[in-house]
């Protein structure tokens, strides 16, 4: 099968709910469908294949889903697979408390240009790149989602929580 992702309705095109994480997706997407959900766009950092922003992006059709992933391969995965959902966007890059460009080893071994960073798995392509790694003031400020508002966001970081947050003051939404 590949990376294909059996979560896709054939006929619709539409993703189905994932069979992972239940209470969390069962819980945004009736605040989704009852319109209890702040009004803006949707973040999924940690993306991985895709497989909640394109269940977001189906039962939010007029919202902008951004998934973002440090592996160039999953980010390559999203962008064929998901084609057909155009307010689906994948991204490749991290999120940190630092904004840096590092090569994945450095980040994950914690040296001066990374900062401790852990990522599963990681591809042979993966390794051989730069990462860019992002603040969350820095997405939201500069050319990649400005003028966006935060509608919900899920942070898939596999224990990165600290490093993500470090030195925030709390977050606010973003006019």
């Amino acid at each position: 099968m590949g990376f294909a992702d059996p979560r896709i309705d054939r006929v619709t095109g539409r993703c189905l709910r994932p069979l992972q994480e239940v209470l969390t997706t069962s819980i945004v997407a009736g605040l989704l469908a009852e319109g209890r959900m702040p009004n803006g766009s949707i973040y999924e950092v940690g993306a991985n294949r895709g497989i909640w922003a394109c269940y977001w992006a189906s039962v939010a059709p007029t919202r902008t889903v951004h998934a973002m992933d440090p592996d160039p391969r999953y980010v390559g995965i999203m962008r064929k697979n998901y084609a057909h959902i155009t307010n689906l966007k994948p991204m490749l890059g991290a999120v940190s408390s630092a904004s840096k460009t590092s090569s994945y080893d450095d980040a994950s071994r914690g040296t001066k240009n990374g900062g401790g960073m852990r990522f599963f798995p990681l591809s042979a392509e993966a390794r051989s790149s730069q990462l860019q790694i992002y603040t969350i003031d820095e997405l939201f400020s500069e050319a990649h989602w400005r003028g966006e508002s935060l509608g919900f966001a899920q942070f898939d970081v596999d224990g990165h929580e600290r490093w993500l947050l470090e030195g925030k003051p709390p977050l606010t939404p973003h006019p």
